[in-house]
C-alpha cells in the first residue's frame, strides 16, 4: 500500500476520552508513507499523526517512511502539473524544487516500492 502524507488509514478504531483509540498491531501489508514539507515537521504535534509519528521510530520490515523536502502536500499529486498557482496557494508557500522533478521522484519511489514487494510476493507463489 502507498499513502501520500497519510494522517491515518484504518488505524483509528474509535474515540475515547476525547482522544483517538489506535489499532495496536502491525499493518498486514507492506506500506510506503511519503511525506512532504507540509506535514513532516508536525507529525509529533498533530493528534491525527500520532501513530504515524510513533511508527517512524519503530523498526518494521513492512513499513517504509520517506520525507521528500522542497515541496508541499499538493505537489505529491498531479495537481502540480495542472496548476502551479493553485498548488502554491493551497500549500501556502513557494516550493524550492521543480514540480516535474519532484513528481518524477515520487513516481520512481512508488514504482521501486511496488516492484520490490510485488515481485517478492510473486516469487513466493
Amino acid at each position: 500500500m502507498i499513502a501520500l502524507e497519510p494522517p491515518f488509514l484504518y488505524d483509528i478504531v474509535g474515540v475515547g476520552d476525547d482522544r483517538f483509540v489506535w489499532l495496536d498491531q502491525e499493518y498486514p501489508v507492506s506500506f510506503l508513507n511519503i511525506y512532504s514539507d507540509s506535514a513532516w515537521g508536525h507529525l509529533s504535534e498533530w493528534a491525527q499523526y500520532a501513530k504515524k509519528d510513533e511508527l517512524l521510530s519503530a523498526a518494521s520490515e513492512n513499513m517504509v517512511n520517506l520525507y521528500l523536502s522542497g515541496r508541499g502536500h499538493f505537489s505529491l499529486t498531479d495537481l502540480s502539473l495542472a496548476s502551479r498557482l493553485l498548488v502554491r496557494l493551497l500549500d501556502g508557500s513557494k516550493p524550492s524544487r521543480d514540480r516535474v522533478e519532484y513528481l518524477c521522484e515520487v513516481n520512481q519511489i512508488c514504482l521501486e516500492f511496488l516492484n520490490h514487494y510485488l515481485k517478492d510476493l510473486d516469487q513466493m507463489r
